[in-house]
Parts: structure tokens; C-alpha cells; sequence
């Protein structure tokens, strides 16, 4: 399920490794020079790690394949009876909490990140999101519909992945190389 529906008590909406990307420091600015180069078109670190790496031309068919996997299985598993039928216990369960929102994607929704950190009302709607995904068992009912749409898909796409997944094998094993020496 994609990560950025995810809700916290301790930061609403907000991602809690990055609570300060809004307003980000000097030291932040000079990390991403660094990272990405003076330029900020990855000349930097990054592109050095990538050539070290041998990693700037991963499997391009099985990174796609992925992607659509992804992206496909998600937006389908939402039209799911089981899925729509705990979106509306879901809501139930919100509204009797005093929030009026039709699913959890809704309540995650942009209007949150308009300030570098969460507010206490997106902490109060977080909390009952969590609260009423937990009381439907929403989660797992959302798992198991996208895994059910997923696994024909990979099925069919198992040669490109496979490709993806022994280019990422073998990035490791440099990753780890280039770190074992003194």
C-alpha cells in the first residue's frame, strides 16, 4: 500500500524522518550539494556512487514492470468489495468520531502539508484514522485484496523482475564489497 496514506498519532500525516523538509536548513541545503552535485543534476556523491556502483543503467523493463504493478494494483483494489465495504465501515467509524471523510485517502490529504510540521488537529484526525483502521481491520482487508490483484501480475512480469531483482542482488553485493575494504 503506498506509504504516504500512512497516519501517527506523534505526526498526523507528516513523515517522521522528515519533519523539517519545508523549512529546510543550511546544513540541509549543503547536504544536498553534496548529494546531488553544485548543480543539482546529480553530479555529485550520488552520481559518483551510482558509477561506483555500477547502478545508472538498472533493468529499465523490469523497474517499469514494477512500477505498474504497483501503481495498477493499488488503484484496482480500491474498486474491491471487501476494500469499498471497509472504506464505508471506515467512514462510519470517522464520522462517529466527528470527522466527515469517505476514505482514509481523503483524510491523508494535501491540506496537511501545508505546514513543515503537523498541526494538533491533523494529530486528532490521525489519531482516529489510526483508531477506526484498526477497529474495520482495514489494513489487512486493503493487504489482501491489492496482494490477490498483484501476484497474477507478477506471474506475468516474472522475467523482468527477475532481472530487477538479480541487478539489485548484485548491487548489494558491490555495496558491500566497496565497504569491506579498509
Amino acid at each position: 500500500m503506498e506509504s504516504w496514506i500512512k497516519a501517527s498519532p506523534a505526526y498526523g500525516y507528516h513523515d517522521p524522518r522528515d519533519d523539517s523538509a519545508a523549512r529546510p536548513s543550511l546544513a540541509l541545503t549543503q547536504l544536498r550539494r553534496s548529494f546531488f552535485g553544485p548543480s543539482g543534476e546529480n553530479d555529485g556523491c550520488m552520481a559518483a556512487a551510482d558509477r561506483a556502483l555500477g547502478s545508472e543503467k538498472p533493468p529499465a523493463k523490469g523497474i517499469e514492470s514494477a512500477r505498474t504493478i504497483d501503481v495498477t494494483s493499488f488503484k484496482e483494489s480500491q474498486t474491491s468489495a471487501d476494500v469499498r465495504k471497509a472504506f464505508s465501515e471506515w467512514s462510519a467509524c470517522m464520522s462517529s468520531k466527528g470527522y466527515k471523510y469517505t476514505s482514509p485517502l481523503e483524510s491523508a490529504g494535501v491540506k496537511w502539508f501545508a505546514t513543515a510540521s503537523a498541526t494538533a488537529s491533523e494529530k486528532r484526525v490521525a489519531r482516529a484514522d489510526v483508531s477506526c483502521k484498526n477497529q474495520v481491520d482495514l489494513v489487512d482487508r486493503w493487504y489482501k485484496a491489492e496482494s490477490s490483484i498483484q501476484q497474477p501480475m507478477i506471474e506475468r512480469h516474472a522475467e523482468e523482475l527477475k532481472e530487477l531483482m538479480i541487478f539489485q542482488d548484485e548491487l548489494v553485493k558491490r555495496a558491500r564489497h566497496i565497504l569491506e575494504k579498509p
